[in-house]
């Protein structure tokens, strides 16, 4: 290279496919968050949601592609409610909600896992856990008492291609759930 400049390299991007929640489930637990003790910092309650699916990267020229699969997995899906019961904390030292795996929950993530496979993205790195973060705390962190008995029910109506290059999430597309003609 000429001049001492270096090529800049492009950010890698990391998406996230999520349901935001209800502003009146997200206030309650936001609401419970403020509860934790000094040990623990509570997640923004704009920021509180349940991820399908998250990845890094997309290849160039997809995001259309992309945005058109995601479509259609909402178009084969309609509202439901999703029961949060108790909580636990990931290694690391995340406190989380539970969300229980009904049938629409891991039906509606078995199709985005799906969708995302078919556009040629690698399977995801994890196990799906359905959850909502709540918080962050050092290692070994457990989560407070008052959130054993944990236990709310939310409507879901719509997901969203998220993405992210610092802690703001930059909603790319909503999809709102539509029909229910899973197949």
């Amino acid at each position: 290279m000429t001049g001492g400049h270096q090529p800049a390299i492009a950010p890698i991007v990391s998406y996230f496919v999520v349901s935001f929640l209800p502003p009146s489930a997200a206030a309650r637990l936001a609401r419970l968050a403020r509860r934790f003790p000094a040990s623990l910092e509570p997640r923004p309650q704009e920021r509180l949601h349940i991820t399908w699916r998250s990845f890094d990267g997309l290849p160039h020229g997809h995001l259309a592609s992309l945005k058109a699969t995601l479509s259609r997995v909402a178009s084969r899906h309609a509202p439901f409610t999703a029961e949060l019961l108790g909580a636990g904390v990931f290694q690391g030292g995340a406190v989380w909600a539970r969300v229980c795996p009904s049938g629409a929950v891991c039906e509606l993530q078995a199709d985005v896992d799906t969708a995302l496979a078919l556009e040629g993205l690698p399977p995801a790195a994890h196990p799906f856990v359905p959850h909502i973060t709540l918080g962050s705390g050092p290692e070994g962190t457990r989560p407070p008492r008052f959130l054993h008995d944990l236990s709310m029910r939310l409507r879901l109506d719509g997901f969203a291609l998220t993405s992210t290059g610092s802690q703001e999430y930059r909603v790319v597309r909503r999809y709102p759930l539509a029909s229910g003609q899973l197949g």
